[in-house]
């Protein structure tokens, strides 16, 4: 299954190693994993509303979204969120055991 990951990057100094962490949990159950963190690498000239054209996207050609747990603080992860259920994808949530 390929599975696009959506959470809170604006505002946070650790959102890469938050992405990439769950980009390695999911790869180790088999899946194709799609970070958006690895398209801001590439466009850094992009400003916000170009990210979220893109992310729409990759929303589109992914089977299912993974929502960390903060991403309805995000504005970005919100839209996302909208995006994938009007697209009827799977939508899979992180939950916190700790």
């Amino acid at each position: 299954m390929r599975i696009y990951i959506s959470g809170k990057i604006t505002g946070l100094d650790n959102y890469r190693e938050n992405f990439d962490r769950i980009e390695r949990i999911l790869k180790s159950y088999g899946h194709e994993v799609v970070n958006p963190c690895k398209v801001k690498d590439i466009y850094d000239f992009f400003i916000w509303d170009d990210f979220m054209d893109v992310d729409r996207c990759l929303i589109r050609r992914c089977d299912a979204v993974y929502f960390m747990e903060n991403w309805k603080q995000s504005r970005g992860a919100i839209s996302e969120h909208e995006h994938a259920k009007q697209l009827k994808k799977e939508i899979i949530y992180e939950v916190n055991h700790e």
